[in-house]
């Protein structure tokens, strides 16, 4: 029951430190720079003067 107990512990040890390492960071990062959120801005308020009743580009650009 030790070995088992132990055994366990090991395997899911490895299991957070991998998932919480670098290598397991999928997430993109975007560069925001002055451009990027006018161009941003742009789409949103486009969005709003089509659609007007559109709650997330509201929020959005809020």
């Amino acid at each position: 029951m030790k070995l088992i107990n132990l055994l366990l512990f090991f395997l899911l040890s490895i299991l957070l430190l991998s998932g919480c390492s670098e290598n397991a960071k999928n997430i993109q990062k975007f560069l925001l720079t002055k451009e990027n959120v006018h161009v941003y801005i742009e789409k949103q308020k486009l969005i709003v003067g089509n659609d007007e009743e559109n709650a997330a580009a509201h929020f959005n650009l809020a």
